[in-house]
This record gives C-alpha cells, sequence and structure tokens, in this order.
C-alpha cells in the first residue's frame, strides 16, 4: 500500500493511481474532520498546559517551603523570594535566546532549505523517471481528484 520514495519508479500504473486516490480520500477525510481534530488537538494542548502548571506550582510550593525554613522567613517573604529568582531566571534564559536568536535563525534557514531542496530532486528525478503515459494519467488523476474535492464542498 505505501511505496517508499526509491520504489516509486518501479511501481505499476495502477498502483500510481491507486496511491494517488489514497492521498486524496485521506485528504477529504482530513477536510471533513477538520473541525473535531482541531477541537481535539486545542484539548491536547490545554491538557499539556494544566500538567505543566501542576509541576510548576509543586516545585514553586516546595521552594516556598525550603526558603521559608531556611530564612526563617514568613509565607510572604518566602513568595518574594522565589518570585524574583523565578523573574531572574526567566530574564537570563530570555537574554541567553535574544543572544542565540541570528544563529538559531541561519541555523533553521539551513535545515528547512536542504529539506526542501532535498524535496524538490527527489520529486523532480521521479518525474523524470515516468513515461509520457504515467505522467498524463498523473496529471489527470490529480485534476479528478482535485475537482472531486471541489465538488463535494462547493455543492
Amino acid at each position: 500500500m505505501f511505496i517508499r520514495q526509491q520504489d516509486k519508479r518501479n511501481e505499476l500504473t495502477l498502483q500510481m493511481l491507486e496511491r494517488v486516490g489514497i492521498k486524496f480520500f485521506v485528504l477529504f477525510l482530513f477536510i471533513l474532520m477538520f473541525d473535531p481534530l482541531w477541537s481535539g488537538f486545542l484539548v491536547f494542548i490545554d491538557i499539556i498546559f494544566e500538567l505543566f502548571h501542576l509541576v510548576f506550582e509543586f516545585f514553586e510550593y516546595s521552594l516556598e517551603v525550603l526558603v521559608e525554613h531556611a530564612f526563617d522567613a514568613n509565607r510572604h517573604h518566602g513568595e518574594i523570594i522565589v518570585v524574583n529568582g523565578v523573574i531572574a531566571i526567566l530574564l537570563y534564559g530570555l537574554f541567553r535566546l535574544y543572544r542565540a536568536t541570528p544563529r538559531l535563525y541561519i541555523q533553521f534557514k539551513h535545515f528547512f532549505r536542504t529539506i526542501w531542496l532535498s524535496y524538490l530532486e527527489r520529486k523532480s528525478a521521479y518525474w523524470r523517471s515516468l513515461s509520457l503515459d504515467q505522467k498524463s494519467l498523473l496529471i489527470l488523476s490529480y485534476f479528478i481528484g482535485i475537482f472531486s474535492l471541489a465538488f463535494a464542498f462547493v455543492l
């Protein structure tokens, strides 16, 4: 069913049409289920944030208790010391991020450019390996898929 990139050059015309049909079927299902998928993703992100908040509260409370016992302070002074420490750590992290941003931008740009050029090379090599009949069938199957999606969702 799923064909590796190097095996695509040896696939039969029927396998190619089946692969394109499966792509459009998956796209059709994704469009139909976009709202439930988006809601599920947002619920997942909300759960992750809630868990992160609980872990943060646990560490914050532990630090407050530790500061209260270590410095013989009351609850309010412990909270102030912990909050000031967290702010100092956050500002230091933001400063380091600010300093590293140009280097990270260049690395990400190079990384994504390499991936994009590799993708283009694979696709162009695959296109060059197809016969004229396969190219015309591939173009026709993509047109049929696009117009089927447009017909299904517009009407």
